[in-house]
């Protein structure tokens, strides 16, 4: 009986945490590769035509079956034709399971962004996004201490927690981001974005609960530097979410296998590098990714959390894999103009 006290117990906190907690909108750790998830004003914002990016990540594997996030992150620019304004279309689509309570999220976001090209070094962009999100829960697998009849489990027995609910609960998400890149004569890169989304409606499905998502406001800083065969960049993102807030820094390294072209400005040298975000007082993420002649990339990753979970044993981390392909429809439109 202590048994089946205890578990349900971790189960229904785990639950209530993941309804209610702010990690629980979803994130990425390498969040370069999901842009759309932050901010709708990178849509398009990439040197190829096509860009469609599949997700993986698990986490907390020993607390109550732990969280799977999939999800797909795809991208398609439209170029003007008489001038270099052009518009970036996205779809992201997600589907988080969390613990044996099977607390399911699933989100379709679509994004539209208008990009600007001023005088060559500067990119100017604005995006909308609009979708919706649908959370459910099914307690049939838990185990309750009422369904102890004083000798045995008996899963048959009324579980007397009137306050869960089955039935999902669906709503509209909407989001607006701007962004700004700006290319030096040295090679550097700087880039800054601003989203925000959410407009506050209830998420939880517990009959009593009261919980909303509230609006989140998303900060990013991007510098980006180009040697002869090795590309680095540098990442800050800032995240707030009423009380809660998130700050994760990163560090990326590339190496360049082969030259581009100068002449052509056609781009189709390989790469291979890794790099370590921070997760500002809660975890790190080394990672590794290769490219292969900017068509296609893999990158794989696990999270090293460095703040203990009370009641957690073993590693509270897991991995991360990112697979994602790009494509032009004219391969010599393929530079480094930073677009």
């Amino acid at each position: 009986m202590n048994d089946i006290r205890f578990n349900s117990a971790v189960v229904v906190a785990f639950l209530i945490i993941s309804i209610s907690s702010f990690a629980q909108d979803i994130h990425f750790s390498e969040f370069n590769n999901s842009p759309l998830l932050y901010n709708p004003a990178y849509s398009g914002r990439f040197e190829q035509t096509v860009r469609a990016s599949l997700l993986r990540k698990t986490q907390y594997r020993s607390i109550a079956g732990g969280y799977t996030t999939n999800a797909l992150d795809a991208q398609y620019k439209i170029l003007g034709a008489y001038s270099d304004a052009f518009l970036g279309t996205g779809l992201f689509i997600y589907q988080d399971d969390a613990g044996k309570g099977q607390v399911k999220s699933f989100g379709a976001l679509g994004s539209i962004a208008y990009h600007i090209v001023a005088g060559k070094k500067d990119l100017i962009s604005a995006g909308f996004q609009v979708g919706f999100f649908r959370r459910s829960v099914d307690v049939n697998s838990l185990a309750w201490d009422s369904q102890y009849d004083g000798i045995q489990y008996d899963p048959s027995l009324d579980n007397r927690e009137s306050y869960l609910a089955i039935n999902a609960k669906t709503r509209v998400d909407l989001g607006l981001g701007v962004a700004w890149r700006h290319k030096r004569a040295n090679k550097v890169d700087y880039d800054m974005g601003f989203a925000f989304k959410h407009t506050g409606q209830q998420q939880s499905p517990l009959l009593r609960g009261e919980d909303r998502l509230y609006m989140r406001q998303t900060y990013q800083f991007a510098k980006k530097k180009r040697y002869k065969y090795i590309d680095m960049r540098t990442d800050i993102m800032f995240q707030k979410q009423k009380r809660a807030h998130e700050i994760m820094l990163g560090v990326t390294m590339n190496y360049r296998l082969g030259e581009d072209s100068r002449y052509t400005g056609v781009n189709t040298s390989s790469s291979i590098g890794g790099g370590l975000y921070y997760r500002y007082r809660d975890g790190i993420h080394p990672f590794l990714v290769f490219e292969f002649k900017r068509m296609a990339s893999l990158s794989v990753g696990y999270d090293l959390r460095t703040r203990k979970i009370k009641g957690a044993e073993g590693l509270t981390g897991g991995p991360e894999f990112c697979l994602t392909y790009l494509g032009a429809f004219d391969r010599k439109k393929m530079k480094i103009m930073g677009i």
